[in-house]
């Protein structure tokens, strides 16, 4: 018996610290060679590489997989989706592990529900917002900032791919932040005095992501915010505690002893 846990959240090293207590065989698969640094603890059951449905399919089958544990990102929806059907195909459990959400309601906080939305109202962002979104939306935002006249300062995290990314957006490096996590509130507070920033444009990532802090800080300086919200997934079976998570592992754990 197997676990697939398929991870590159802050959550998924603890998944796997409680696997490995618990004594339960697990692979630990993340979409990118970032994770391969970040879960090096794990070397031997882990893997990297983003798989389609197909490629899963033959992954779980090929590995005798007995349960899916799913704590990706929350707006890796494609990721989500391939995992919830590979489960159905082949008649095994999967458990998503949902970070919470953060509810912040306020009346400076515009709320889009994708991309799409978000663009339409970048005006509001003034001329100098902060866009922290990751890489994946880049490229239209600041397209469409530039057409709006913006001069945005972008924060990835500090990885080549990321920075020849935005050399061939044309950001210079006086409008670039790179560091890991998202940073505490006085360390923002003073990223918008520094750089005179008048909004932020980001994801909600939840509290592990730094939704919060990120959002309260331009907030308690009266700014703007507009927050992408999470896409739409059905999961079937979602858990958003340790605690929890450990009591489906102990009754399936149960179940696979039986069979």
């Amino acid at each position: 018996m197997v676990i697939l846990l398929l991870g590159g959240t802050s959550e998924s090293i603890l998944i796997a610290d409680l696997l490995e207590k618990k004594g339960l065989p697990f692979i630990l698969s993340v979409a990118s060679n970032l994770g391969l640094m970040r879960f090096k603890k794990y070397e031997k059951p882990l893997r990297a590489g983003v798989l389609d449905f197909h490629g899963l399919l033959e992954f779980v089958q090929k590995n005798g997989i007995k349960l899916i544990i799913d704590a990706t990102h929350p707006f890796a929806k494609n990721a989500s989706e391939n995992a919830i059907r590979a489960a159905q195909v082949l008649n095994i459990p999967y458990i998503r592990f949902e970070r919470p959400r953060d509810e912040l309601k306020n009346p400076l906080i515009i709320e889009a529900i994708d991309l799409e939305a978000a663009l339409r109202e970048l005006p509001q962002l003034g001329k100098r917002p902060l866009i922290t979104v990751g890489v994946k939306m880049l490229p239209e935002i600041i397209r469409k900032s530039a057409v709006l006249g913006q001069k945005p300062v972008v924060k990835v995290l500090p990885l080549t791919d990321n920075f020849t990314l935005l050399d061939d957006l044309g950001i210079p490096p006086e409008d670039r932040l790179s560091f890991w996590g998202p940073g505490s509130r006085e360390l923002i507070s003073q990223l918008i005095k520094f750089y005179s920033l008048t909004g932020l444009l980001t994801k909600e990532s939840g509290g592990l992501g730094g939704e919060r802090e990120k959002v309260e800080s331009f907030l308690n300086q009266s700014l703007p915010v507009i927050l992408i919200k999470r896409p739409e997934v059905f999961y079937p079976q979602s858990v958003s505690t340790l605690n929890r998570l450990e009591e489906i592992l102990t009754l399936e754990a149960e179940k696979w002893k039986k069979q």
